[in-house]
């Protein structure tokens, strides 16, 4: 008796095993079926779902899936760390901010080309506070003879997708500084002196800087090339300057009185901050006061309201322009 009872408990326990195994093996093979049943989008990439965005009719975002670059996103390892993001808002600001940039940038070539400048293949862009540089992939890929120059003062961005772009170098440095002015003066002497800075929502006091850098470039200028250099600005300010104390502040103050002359008379800031920047422009530059061309307006296909652009083009130096005393 005692052993046939040691049989039955021995065929109980065994037992266990043997009618739980199989109902493991169909909970898994039901989570399997669950997930393959689930929507294909739960799968998808951010560059597929760029593609399938309900701003896709705006004509920045449709340029890019039109592109070249776009496909080179779906297939490419190199565009990983992009067309992977999990932010895909953010990817798909960068998409159109840099192709609005690029077709402004065609607006100034050709308004200096019209100015008498014809319009050189060596032509050489410099991407001010560029970040991990989509606005200079936008420009090398549109512009496969020119050379970019990234300029930003972050050293720890990964950058490994410029192996991509071989027109593309970057280059960590302060744009306050007078090496950032020098890195952009021998780089116009190396291409005939043709060039566009870019600027896409500086922030802050940045804006301002590059206004002053372009100004004292083509002063500069003349003194080592007798046409000066030919140097265009397309420039997107952002957020207003960081307002600190007086002992702290290394560079300019202007534009501190900003917020509170919006609050005085109840001008929104970011468009009294733009006016103040445009007219910060000068009309003429340098001492033959050669003439500038500006434009100021707003490009309402950007998915942001801080949508103001300048662009400013040098012209050509001609005796009219010179300024002459009052009578």
């Amino acid at each position: 008796e005692r052993i046939e009872m040691a049989t039955t408990v021995s065929t109980v326990t065994t037992a266990i095993p043997t009618t739980s195994t199989p109902t493991m093996h169909a909970a898994e093979e039901g989570e399997e079926n669950e997930e393959e049943a689930l929507p294909p989008t739960r799968r998808k990439k951010s560059i597929h779902y760029i593609m399938q965005s309900r701003d896709k009719d705006n004509e920045y975002l449709k340029e890019f899936i039109h592109s070249d670059l776009c496909v080179e996103f779906q297939e490419k390892a190199e565009w990983r760390s992009w067309a992977w993001s999990k932010k895909t808002s953010q990817l798909k600001k960068e998409i159109v901010e840099s192709y609005a940039v690029a077709k402004n940038v065609d607006v100034v070539l050709a308004a200096m080309q019209r100015a008498g400048r014809e319009r050189s293949e060596k032509v050489v862009f410099f991407d001010m506070a560029s970040g991990k540089g989509f606005t200079s992939i936008v420009l090398a890929k549109k512009f496969p003879s020119s050379t970019v120059h990234m300029l930003d003062n972050n050293k720890n961005m990964n950058l490994s997708h410029l192996d991509a772009v071989p027109t593309v170098q970057f280059k960590n440095i302060d744009l306050f500084s007078e090496e950032a002015e020098s890195l952009i003066m021998d780089a116009l002497i190396e291409h005939d002196g043709f060039g566009v800075m870019v600027g896409m929502h500086l922030c802050g006091n940045l804006s301002r800087r590059a206004i002053e850098m372009w100004t004292n470039i083509m002063t500069k200028g003349e003194k080592l090339r007798a046409n000066s250099f030919n140097l265009g600005l397309v420039l997107s300010p952002c957020c207003l300057p960081h307002k600190v104390r007086v002992p702290k502040r290394k560079y300019n103050d202007f534009g501190y009185w900003i917020q509170s002359t919006q609050r005085q008379f109840g001008i929104d800031g970011y468009d009294l901050w733009a006016t103040s920047l445009y007219n910060l422009v000068c009309s003429h530059v340098g001492h033959t006061m050669r003439s500038t061309q500006k434009r100021f307006f707003r490009d309402e296909n950007l998915l942001s309201p801080t949508n103001w652009f300048i662009l400013v083009t040098p012209m050509e130096a001609k005796r009219d322009d010179i300024c002459q005393p009052c009578e």
